[in-house]
């Protein structure tokens, strides 16, 4: 499957620099057998290109009510413990079930690109991850770091579960995107840089950037 079906099937939104994304996981080179996490599921736009790529992938994100969260759901900052469904992956609508609504549900796009089976979902925290210590070989967060209340200690749980030679790939809007749609249609959107909450030098962190997103490489030294 290429990305030109991807391209079909996923919402035009979230397809800003996918074939610069497409490349940088590409050039991971991580094996069909790594031990990946994509954390944020939103509509599945960072899961299933991975599983494009030939990844079996963990995702998810914490449990939400969406009866409640929709009272809260018009501002593209939230507070529902960590982050949730209704802004990761997507700012552009009012509320939680238009957000469904429009763009439709990941495991439908899954199985239209024939990669559902690649693909495992499960309810989670990452500020608090269920996962033992140097469990992944890949963690992915695609739009989800801005959306997560304490981002110190996400990014200290992340790198917990990281493998030695493992990879956190952050991937996150650049300022001038973020002034472009806050000029054009208003959104608030943080502009969130992973090197101003990393509390070790132990790192090294490579700052690739494209003209939609940066990705931020972090691996341990």
């Amino acid at each position: 499957m290429t990305l030109k079906k991807y391209k079909e099937v996923i919402h035009k939104d979230f397809l800003k620099d996918i074939d610069f994304i497409d490349k940088a996981i590409k050039k991971l080179h991580l094996q069909p057998d790594s031990r990946i996490i994509d954390i944020g599921t939103g509509i599945g736009a960072m899961s299933i290109l991975l599983a494009l790529n030939n990844l079996n992938v963990l995702t998810g994100e914490p449990k939400i009510n969406l009866e409640k969260d929709h009272s809260n759901s018009q501002n593209h900052s939230h507070n529902h413990g960590n982050y949730n469904k209704a802004c990761h992956e997507g700012h552009h609508e009012d509320t939680v079930k238009e957000n469904w609504e429009h763009w439709g549900d990941w495991k439908v796009s899954a199985k239209k690109l024939g990669v559902l089976n690649r693909i495992k979902y499960q309810h989670f925290n990452v500020e608090k991850l269920p996962f033992v210590s140097e469990s992944f070989d890949g963690i992915f967060m695609y739009d989800t770091l801005q959306h997560v209340n304490n981002r110190g200690i996400a990014l200290k749980e992340c790198l917990r579960v990281l493998a030695p030679d493992g990879v956190i790939c952050v991937i996150e809007w650049s300022k001038e995107t973020i002034e472009y749609e806050n000029k054009t249609y208003g959104y608030e959107i943080d502009y969130v840089d992973p090197r101003n909450y990393l509390k070790t030098s132990n790192l090294s962190v490579e700052t690739i950037p494209g003209k939609f997103v940066i990705i931020y490489i972090i691996q341990k030294n």
